[in-house]
């Protein structure tokens, strides 16, 4: 009371100082007395006060209007280069830079040409696969003659069998070589142009994967290379990322979708917008917060990667609402209310309900109607002339700051005693729940076939890693496959000519024993393309001689694909196209949100009341009005050293993956208080 009586003179006095330093008197209106000390009288829920208190106290009224209002969340934003406008160039095959075509800044295009390699392995297959057509040729001249001999009688029809079986032993050869040759970098069509009028090819081309700008060369004419060098990077920059840093507190109120505004530092006329394409799932632990991804078109290049600015989320909106300024909402802990004008002078303490807020202004629910005026300066002044309510610690703009609601940690009574609340804690993934996928060979990527945040099934294709060695197995299964097919064929034919007679048993032997060399051969071949992480269809097709399948598709490729081994969402890709990648490199982390545990530290003392299986509530600062019920599933062995507390889990459900590792947590834990021990001395009964 006493504190009461000093407030209001405290006001009074500042009011009459206010009017006297203006020479001006108060006056009487609306029928009462005139109040020359104060200007403003309070009767129940109305205050009355002078022109000249109202002039003293700069007060403004406000109008009540409807109208549309959009909740914006401002965070810090940077651009950034997508992981899909990158790539890295490389040669397939060893050899020495011949000429470099391009030079650093240059736009290219898909499949240009960027420099030649000159290479022994280019020389040397060519000179075989000329050499094979010409045996072809031979031979099916050759077996022409025979035909008509053998139809004569002339020569036996074992040799025009040795004949047409060497022939198919040439011509799959000749096809293996021309693999080979694709798989250096030549195309088909001059493969056809060298079997056909015979043109030798110089150098083979290193060809650009994707559209862009040539970044940096890291290669010279006349220098020596491997397969695993890189010659050129190349950036893309027609599409960029602006990425958001949203705080924990505030990542509850961020969807994926939610439009967004941005600006720049470095470029104060540019204003772009767009929608947030996905939350990343990974956490920022120096700045506690969450990058929130935007993609936008830059055909303009207006943005560079590495600008800095300014990203404004739309995080809520509403259409054809009652709208009041946020400086004229007075907050108490029993409600919200506003001073209304009733007429000049007279104003009351009306309660609203409000709804969505911002900045400036405030959706009334209930309480007020369009077109009523509202104290929007002053009105705190005004308002602590009202029982239970104090002034704000400033008042120089007639606003206060609105706090985000957080969880509350109140003093246990007897009624709560067997509540244990956790020191601290903090969303974990289960192990079960997370899952690397890696290369089981060296290679280049070849593929990206994912995007961060994507949900990706069990198996799903993640990427596609082309490599080398790869191709050379899978050639060398080709080449024993053939070989294996023509020794069987020649077993079959010399089997009843060996019973009859009609030949050496000792060559039906050679080749019955060389045929059991080659099924070992490739069974291993077959086991090895298996264990690298081959298709067991393309294997099979291999095996079988089927080279191509109904879309003309090739099995020898030398591509690994990349599946996922559990269903969740990809957390984050640090690949590039082209990127060298070595054997177990991990190349993506996919993640299974759906339940998650909670890591709570229970201190020392309370720490024999917990006992798996029981009851646990979580709530969390960045999702205020989430609470989760859940059960303890395990407790750690021993006490964490330095703090002296118990790790303890409990497992939840997070269905809409909200909940993200390393957020922040408080954990309450049912644990019924146990009774006292009587400790007895060493010498009682």
């Amino acid at each position: 009371m006493v504190m009461k009586i000093m407030r209001r003179c405290l006001l009074t006095c500042w009011i009459v100082w206010s009017v006297l330093g203006t020479h001006r008197i108060s006056v009487g209106h609306e029928g009462h007395r005139a109040l020359p000390s104060t200007g403003v009288t309070r009767e129940g829920n109305q205050l009355l006060i002078s022109d000249a208190a109202i002039k003293a106290i700069e007060m403004q009224a406000a109008t009540i209007k409807l109208g549309d209002l959009q909740q914006t969340l401002r965070v810090k934003a940077r651009v950034e280069l997508p992981w899909s406008g990158q790539a890295k160039v490389t040669t397939l095959t060893a050899g020495k830079i011949e000429s470099v075509l391009v030079k650093p800044g240059q736009q290219v295009a898909v499949g240009q040409e960027l420099a030649r390699v000159q290479s022994l392995e280019l020389e040397s297959l060519q000179s075989e696969l000329l050499t094979t057509t010409t045996e072809i040729k031979a031979l099916e001249q050759l077996i022409k003659q025979r035909e008509s001999l053998v139809a004569s009688g002339g020569i036996a029809g074992k040799v025009l069998l040795e004949s047409k079986s060497n022939l198919q032993r040439k011509r799959a050869q000749r096809d293996i070589v021309s693999y080979k040759l694709q798989a250096l970098g030549v195309d088909s069509a001059a493969v056809a142009r060298l079997l056909q009028a015979g043109v030798l090819l110089h150098s083979i081309p290193v060809l650009a994967p994707v559209a862009g700008t040539i970044e940096s060369i890291d290669t010279r004419p006349g220098q020596l290379v491997e397969s695993t060098d890189h010659l050129f990077d190349i950036v893309a920059l027609s599409t960029l990322s602006v990425v958001g840093e949203v705080l924990e507190a505030d990542l509850f109120q961020v969807l994926p979708g939610l439009p967004a505004g941005m600006t720049f530092a470095g470029r104060p006329n540019v204003k772009l917008a767009g929608r947030i394409e996905h939350i990343r799932m990974k956490m920022d632990a120096a700045r506690r917060s969450w990058g929130v991804v935007v993609s936008v078109d830059n055909r303009a290049g207006l943005l560079r990667p590495g600008m800095s600015g300014r990203m404004a989320i739309e995080v809520a909106a509403v259409d054809r609402a009652i709208l009041c300024p946020t400086a004229a909402l007075i907050e108490t802990e029993t409600g919200s209310f506003v001073l209304k004008r009733e007429s000049k002078g007279k104003f009351s303490r009306c309660p609203v309900q409000i709804g969505l807020r911002s900045r400036d202004m405030v959706v009334i629910e209930t309480g007020l109607f369009p077109g009523q005026q509202v104290v929007s300066r002053g009105a705190h002044l005004l308002a602590s002339l009202f029982d239970g309510v104090s002034l704000p610690k400033t008042v120089a703009d007639g606003r206060t700051t609105r706090q985000r609601a957080q969880p509350v940690v109140t003093t246990q009574s007897s009624a709560t005693r067997a509540w244990v609340l956790a020191a601290k804690a903090e969303v974990e993934l289960p192990t079960s729940r997370k899952a690397l996928a890696t290369s089981l060979i060296e290679g280049r990527v070849a593929a990206i076939a994912v995007r961060p945040g994507e949900s990706v099934e069990v198996g799903d294709v993640l990427a596609e890693v082309e490599s080398q060695r790869v191709r050379n197995v899978q050639l060398d299964l080709l080449q024993a496959s053939e070989t294996m097919r023509w020794l069987r064929g020649e077993v079959e034919r010399l089997r009843p000519l060996a019973d009859a007679g009609k030949t050496s048993t000792r060559e039906f032997i050679a080749r019955t024993l060389e045929l059991k060399t080659h099924l070992q051969a490739v069974a291993g071949l077959e086991r090895r393309l298996s264990l690298i992480g081959l298709e067991s269809s393309l294997i099979g097709r291999l095996r079988t001689g089927a080279w191509s399948d109904d879309s003309g598709a090739r099995p020898v490729s030398g591509r690994i694909v990349i599946r996922s081994s559990i269903s969740g969402n990809v957390a984050g890709i640090g690949l590039k196209l082209g990127q060298l990648v070595h054997a177990h490199d991990s190349l993506f982390e996919i993640q299974d949100t759906s339940r998650i545990w909670i890591r709570a530290l229970v201190l020392a003392n309370e720490a024999d009341r917990v006992v798996v299986g029981q009851q646990a509530v979580a709530t969390f600062p960045s999702h205020p009005s989430l609470r989760v019920n859940g059960k303890v599933v395990r407790i750690g062995p021993q006490l964490v050293s330095r703090e002296r507390v118990l790790p303890v889990w409990m497992e939840i459900p997070n269905p809409h993956g909200f909940l993200k590792d390393g957020m922040l947590a408080r954990v309450q834990i049912n644990a019924p208080k146990l009774p006292a021990v009587a400790i007895r001395d060493a010498g009682a009964k």
